[in-house]
């Protein structure tokens, strides 16, 4: 019988507590002093355990039912397959601590499926190549050995033990299992497909004392990263605030949540009923209430788990330091200010674009340079100061050795030196650089628009540089740093595969597999008994996504850099016009019937799972970057006096232009609640325009306009439905990569950078309208990701009283290594992911399908999936502080004296009437009113407007020096449908051919796949926002074959994917 060390005594206790105690959870008793690891059984959790595994080698575990660690090998890697050996699947403990001259006593327990499957284990440095104590003797680094590996040779339970002196101070140190395929130093594999492997009752117990014991005890969640109300440190903390604080003139919203959508084991919670209750506002210095209000009983919030109540006290606009308090339950301190976010010495903007300096490849990152953190520990010597990588001859996903990839796959060298690290990786990407490089750009743009430039003029200090001194604003200087790397990137006449597509640009450049954590970036690269990782630098084949990303990046720099230097934007701007050349002479749209398994028949396209040593940004529509491009040339060309018509007629040939959208399809995203992100790029060009205005007709830019006041209304919308106030909701998708075609419901990957990216829209929502709920939408955006969430934390760090401070980054990684530093400040997380892809956070006990979107976190530099940090993310946060730095202590206090006018806007056909009710202070006024255009629709001296013809327009009212506008909207007879919500809708007849029907292929792209239960849904969400392209679509949704599509065929679908039922089980039966 396999007897469970600690559960038994655990149980017993537990069952004795119960007699005399209502707490519904008992924590699991802490083993004794001198036991070094987190964990040692597997009742409620795995971590610190869990596992790792490198492509193409796979593996899934689960937390069995009597508290074992259960794993199941997919496929075991090795060499032979593009892995490495035997460690291509771990499982693993970290953070170990051993003192010399102690000895250990260490056991471990394991089962497996099949008698002779192998398992080497080791205690040893994280790096892999110290080994202090492997396979139960001392190891070759620890006074000991070499030992051979240990084959496991029944079925049945097998016990280890052994005792080990440990010979030197040892910290960070891991014990882990090694047993993937074959390779250097394991001549077979370990496993195979389909075995399987149990764990239990781990210990490693000091027999000496206790120095090494994990931190603080095995009870101490925070050393393994969980972020939660109970790890916060603050007693009764149930109340959600921004810590860092709130702007006097804007919303001042806080939650209460119960936190019954915490499930870690003994996290605590609270009863809320469906009654408000009171509050106080706490002066922090005096302790004494200032304001009190009453809560609003929210009911319960999908995304958190939680029964919630708002606390709104937007009416307090006295500066200082409080917190609320509701009864027992209390908040984090915060101020109210209007300089909560430039506070001298701690700039958050500042510390925000400090992020890309530190980021750079190819030069020393200096101290003198660094904004915040340890200055000494942050700077470092460059890496990649000559970045010479072999570009590949076509699509590869993995590769078994370096010589393939320097050799085999190799068409040439370019160097390629300079620009940002993407994310925590050494990894440098042309389309997620740029939509950063133009969202600092925009900042700088935006903000000469609204005359607040001033900040980022040279050597201001709101952005830290080198380059500072040459007359050109610091932002554009860090900016270009990028899209000159980028420059280098253009493919060239003479390359020997790719130069028939001269001015394409290569789509990414990086390692060609990926490194461990810990990584210093400039000697990474050498052979691993020095401590290296034996990489090669690779360049992938040309995109037309990332030719696009260029030309709009390098369009927007020539216009902004015209009057600054016009030699450099000539050069930016002729880039731009040959690479758009390339880009057309070449264009083709994607046929996934002719890409193939590895996409290289259509190479032009990026794949989508070339994740190995970088990530793979993969792309299969580009109409949007296109669009995109072609707002940016059209603008660049008005700006420089050149001939911009051909870019105009593109910009106007895009089905969705002059739009900004509030819903994102196409590559990596399936109907995902934003406007842009970097594989949806056509909302950034309809923001140029916007900016541009005087480029386009007045009807145009009114339908960029109501656009963007009809997206941030969505926004806002969705901020007031949800509990703790985030613009964003989750979608249904899938990640192929990293998890199959297992079908998630939840927030994405990077979900904060969505709440930053749609918070830019409500800021041009504001600038057009001037109306305050749009930069309270700005803020309200703000509070989720500086604390007002259920996890009561901040997503920046160095920011709040409870911020995170480990993100997954190779360089900023003190938590695996001391010597290495901890991150800077103002760095944002992409936060909870409800796809849960790292098995880090799954190790928690974490099971997709079974947690609220907004608990899918942890603080953890291993935790790649939710705590990931990236370029493309820190810039949207960087442009909403600069937004509300500037914007928010300009906001009028009140409504008093304001021409308000209803309604604001108006949707009507040709014919139909609507009269416009001009107000101030609530009194009817005698105002004038003008259209902008006649032609499509009029108004009278009453105010009563007239549809004349389809279009839009801007009805200006005038009152003394008060002036409102009004967007209206002029549609044909019949256009307008009031219906807006299906859960059944009535299937047609149809009457087309037959022979193009394929039951299950809603969206009609040839397969049956998980994009079709995206698209159906959304039909059945909002047949009018969402309508089937075609009758064929139409006839293909209807799976269960009855009258009605409705959820019944979107479950079939479901089963179809799956597998659970055929393909040709949809539709009508013979």
């Amino acid at each position: 019988m396999h007897n469970k060390i600690t559960k038994a005594v655990t149980a017993s206790l537990m069952a004795a507590a119960m007699l005399t105690t209502t707490v519904a959870t008992i924590a699991p008793m802490s083993v004794s002093a001198g036991q070094v690891l987190g964990e040692n059984d597997f009742t409620y959790k795995a971590l610190p355990w869990h596992t790792c595994e490198t492509n193409p080698a796979k593996q899934t575990f689960e937390l069995t039912s009597d508290g074992t660690f259960h794993v199941t090998v997919k496929e075991p890697g090795g060499a032979a397959a593009g892995g490495e050996s035997r460690w291509d699947l771990q499982f693993r403990h970290r953070n170990l601590t051993f003192k010399a001259g102690h000895t250990y006593k260490i056991h471990w327990e394991v089962k497996v499926s099949r008698p002779g499957i192998q398992i080497n284990t080791k205690i040893g440095n994280i790096k892999g190549d110290e080994e202090y104590w492997n396979n139960n003797n001392a190891g070759p680094h620890g006074g000991g050995t070499w030992n051979p590996i240990i084959t496991i040779n029944s079925t049945e339970w097998q016990k280890f033990d052994s005792t080990w002196t440990c010979p030197q101070n040892l910290e960070g140190v891991e014990w882990a299992f090694h047993y993937g395929g074959a390779g250097a130093n394991q001549p077979t594999p370990c496993t195979q497909s389909g075995d399987e492997i149990w764990f239990d009752n781990m210990s490693i117990e000091d027999t000496t004392g206790s120095e090494g014991d994990w931190k603080g005890g095995q009870d101490n969640l925070s050393a393994l990263g969980v972020m939660n109300r109970d790890n916060s440190g603050l007693e009764n903390n149930y109340i959600s605030v921004n810590q860092v604080g709130y702007f006097t003139k804007l919303a001042k919203v806080a939650t209460l949540g119960d936190n019954k959508g915490d499930k870690i084991h003994g996290s605590t919670s609270i009863e809320l009923g469906d009654s408000a209750l009171e509050f106080d506002l706490i002066d922090n210095a005096t302790g004494k209430s200032v304001y009190k209000g009453n809560t609003v009983p929210g009911g319960l919030d999908a995304d958190s788990g939680d029964n919630v109540h708002t606390l709104d006290f937007s009416d307090f606009t006295t500066a200082g330091e409080y917190y609320l308090k509701c009864g027992d339950y209390v908040s984090f301190p915060f101020k109210i200010g209007d300089d909560i976010y430039s506070e001298s010495g701690h700039n958050m903007l500042t510390n925000a674009m400090n992020y890309y300096y530190q980021n750079r490849s190819g030069i020393d990152i200096e101290e003198k340079y660094i904004t915040s953190g340890d200055k000494s520990s942050l700077a470092h010597i460059g890496g990649h100061k000559t970045d010479t990588a072999a570009v590949q001859t076509k699509w590869i996903k993995s590769y078994k050795s370096a010589d393939e990839a320097t050799g085999t796959y190799k068409s040439s060298d370019i160097t390629a030196t300079g620009g940002w690290y993407d994310a925590g990786d050494h990894g440098k990407y042309v389309v997620n650089g740029g939509i950063s490089v133009w969202t600092l750009q925009n900042m700088y743009e935006r903000a000469v628009a609204e005359e607040n430039a001033d900040k980022f003029a040279d050597g201001n200090g709101t952005v830290v540089i080198p380059e500072t001194g040459n007359n050109v604003p610091d932002i554009l200087d860090e900016a270009a740093v990028e899209l000159d790397w980028m420059m280098e990137m253009v493919v060239q006449p003479n390359e020997p595969t790719w130069g028939k597509y001269a001015g394409l640009v290569y789509h990414k450049l990086h390692d060609h597999k990926w490194t461990g954590l810990a990584t210093r970036p400039w000697n990474y690269d050498g052979p691993k008994d020095q401590g290296g990782w034996e990489t090669k630098r690779i360049v992938k084949p040309p995109t037309f996504a990332a030719t696009l990303n260029f030309v709009a990046c390098a369009a927007q720099a020539a216009r902004l850099w015209q009057d600054i230097d016009s030699a450099k934007a000539q050069e930016y701007y002729d880039a731009a016009v040959a690479s758009y050349a390339a880009y057309k002479e070449h264009y083709y749209e994607y046929d996934k019937s002719k890409a193939g398994e590895d996409g290289n028949g259509q190479p032009l396209y990026a794949p989508m799972d070339q994740a190995i040593g970088g990530g793979a940004y993969g792309d299969d529509n580009v109409k949007d970057d296109a669009y995109w491009a072609a707002c940016e040339l059209y603008t660049a060309s008005k700006a420089l006096g050149k001939d911009g018509d051909s870019y105009y007629k593109d910009i106007k040939d895009y089905g969705d232009a002059f739009t900004v959208l509030s819903t994102l399809e196409g590559g990596e995203n399936n109907g995902s609640f934003g406007s842009f992100n970097w594989g949806n790029t056509a909302s950034l060009g309809s923001l140029s325009l916007y900016l541009n205005g005087d480029t386009i007709t007045s009807d145009e830019l009114n339908k960029v306009k109501n656009s963007i006041v009809d997206a941030s209304e969505l926004y806002i919308a969705k901020e007031e439905e949800q509990g703790y106030g985030i613009p964003y909701q989750g979608t249904t998708f899938t990640d192929s990569v990293n998890i199959g075609d297992e079908v998630v419901n939840g927030f994405e990957w990077g979900s904060n950078s969505f709440a930053v990216n749609n918070a830019i829209v409500m800021a041009y929502a504001y600038d057009i309208t001037g109306d305050k709920k749009h930069i309270d939408g700005v803020s309200t955006a703000m509070d989720y990701v500086l604390g007002r969430n259920p996890l009561s934390v901040s997503y920046v760090t160095g920011y709040g009283s409870y911020h995170i401070s480990r993100p997954h980054h190779r360089y900023w990684s003190n938590e695996l290594d001391s010597t290495l530093p901890v991150a800077p400040d103002g760095v944002m997380s992409g936060g909870p992911g409800a796809g849960l892809q790292d098995p880090y956070i799954q190790a928690l006990g974490f099971k997709r399908g079974t947690l609220a979107s907004e608990r899918c976190y942890v603080d953890s530099i291993e935790a790649w999936s939710v705590n990931e940090v990236t370029i493309n993310w820190n810039a949207p946060f960087a442009w909403v502080v600069s937004f509300l730095q500037d914007e928010a202590p300009n906001v009028s206090d009140s409504d008093e004296d304001k021409l308000v006018v209803t309604p604001s806007k108006v949707e009507i056909e040709v014919g139909e009437t609507e009269t416009l009710k001009p107000t101030v202070n609530g009194s009817a006024v005698d105002a004038t009113f003008e259209s902008s255009d006649d032609s499509v629709v009029t108004v009278d001296a009453n105010g009563t407007i007239t549809g004349v013809g389809e279009g839009t327009a801007t009805i200006t009212v005038t009152f003394g020096d008060k002036t409102a506008t009004v967007n209206v909207t002029v549609t044909e007879v019949g256009t307008t449908d009031d219906t807006t919500e299906s859960t059944g809708v009535t299937v047609p007849s149809f009457t087309g051919d037959l022979d193009e029907v394929k039951y299950g292929d809603v969206n009609v792209d040839g397969f049956v796949d998980s994009s079709d239960i995206v698209t159906l849904n959304k039909y059945l969400l909002n047949n009018i926002a969402y309508p089937l392209k075609s009758d064929v679509a139409m006839e293909n949704a209807n799976c269960v074959y009855d009258t009605t599509i409705d959820t019944k065929d979107s479950v079939a679908i479901i089963n179809c994917v799956l597998q659970i039922i055929e393909e040709s089980d949809l539709g009508p039966q013979k």
